[in-house]
């Protein structure tokens, strides 16, 4: 497989590629980088969401299948737990495609005909997905010639399903990577085309790392399509006795008994997934002045350190499982393994 981009831009015979994507942080670095590398989108779709679908409605029936967006409309984001939305500092995968003169197409049934036959216009090559919220039917897969290939940020076939980056660190995981594979009905289960780890740092946001894993992403998605025009891929795939599929995040799965995870585990979940507006919710066990155990919620926006061997001072001839930091808002936690300092933003 070709590894350098330049290279890539200058072969001839351009691959036509529709893409698929949304106004995300995963879907404008794999778009960028398919155009600077020399390939031709020559059609973006996007899912109409409901401010979308009544744009569209003003200049074709309420009922049609897709429609395409006027130039003039920046949308925003579509999914609520990814840093979503046009702002001047991200971009916008529509003004990208504005500046470039593709057209942007809004879908609300990608089953219809009406939507097959406008992708089949286009006579692409390969549709390439990076982030998107509905599941594409086998009519949109069968369609280009060369398939339909998709990005997602884990190592395949561990963490199928929408939001693998944060069950990477709900499970603790210290590296992650990205994975192309060609899409079939099961969702991320195709064979694998290209494959990369990115390790995962104490104390990264899951913004960040998604950002890595959407910009190797980019990367491999355009090496992945000029060899596969080129009659240069090589497939295998997935292994399904590995295979693990999580769905989106539930409040349930950001609380977290502190005493059954390990510091460094615990610190770098909070690091990644919490901030003010979406805290983690901390359980402490702790002993009541009668020596009963009860249980202490903390909402947690931050976490500033840990400490993955050392135990807090002793309370009696235990040691304990919480207590004050320098700052009024701060506590220091028991786990499993070790300590961690962090900001409390409330309580429950």
């Amino acid at each position: 497989m070709v590894a350098d981009l330049t290279e890539l831009a200058a072969l001839e015979d351009a691959p036509r590629v529709v893409f698929f994507g949304m106004e995300c942080s995963f879907s404008l670095p794999v778009l960028t980088t398919l155009l600077g590398s020399g390939i031709e989108v020559c059609a973006i779709v996007m899912p109409a969401a409901k401010d979308l679908f009544m744009l569209g409605s003003s200049i074709s029936s309420t009922n049609t299948a897709i429609f395409r967006l006027p130039a003039t409309h920046i949308p925003g984001g579509l999914l609520p737990m990814m840093q979503t939305g046009y702002t001047e500092e991200r971009g916008s995968i529509v003004r990208l495609a504005q500046r470039e003169h593709i057209p942007v197409w809004c879908v609300r049934n990608l089953a219809a005909q009406e939507t097959r036959e406008t992708l089949a216009s286009y006579q692409p090559d390969l549709i390439c997905v990076a982030c998107f919220s509905q599941v594409i039917p086998s009519g949109i897969l069968s369609l280009p010639r060369l398939g339909c290939v998709n990005v997602h940020p884990s190592l395949l076939p561990a963490l199928r399903g929408p939001e693998p980056i944060f069950w990477a660190f709900h499970k603790g995981c210290m590296i992650t990577g990205t994975t192309v594979h060609f899409m079939v009905p099961k969702l991320d289960s195709g064979a694998i085309l290209a494959q990369e780890v990115i390790a995962i740092p104490d104390g990264i946001s899951a913004t960040v790392l998604e950002e890595h894993c959407a910009h190797l992403g980019g990367k491999l998605l355009a090496q992945v399509v000029f060899a596969l025009m080129h009659g240069h891929a090589h497939p295998y795939f997935q292994d399904e006795t590995q295979s693990s599929y999580q769905s989106y995040p539930q409040a349930e799965d950001y609380m977290v008994t502190a005493q059954e995870w390990e510091a460094r585990h615990l610190y770098n979940f909070i690091c990644g997934v919490a901030d003010d507006t979406l805290p983690v919710i901390l359980r402490v066990h702790i002993l009541d002045a009668d020596g009963a155990g009860v249980e202490r919620y903390l909402l947690v926006s931050e976490a500033l350190e840990y400490d993955n061997a050392a135990l807090l001072p002793l309370e009696g001839n235990d040691p304990a499982t919480i207590m004050r930091g320098e700052a009024s808002d701060e506590w220091i936690v028991a786990c499993r393994q070790g300590w961690v300092r962090v900001r409390e933003s409330g309580s429950v």
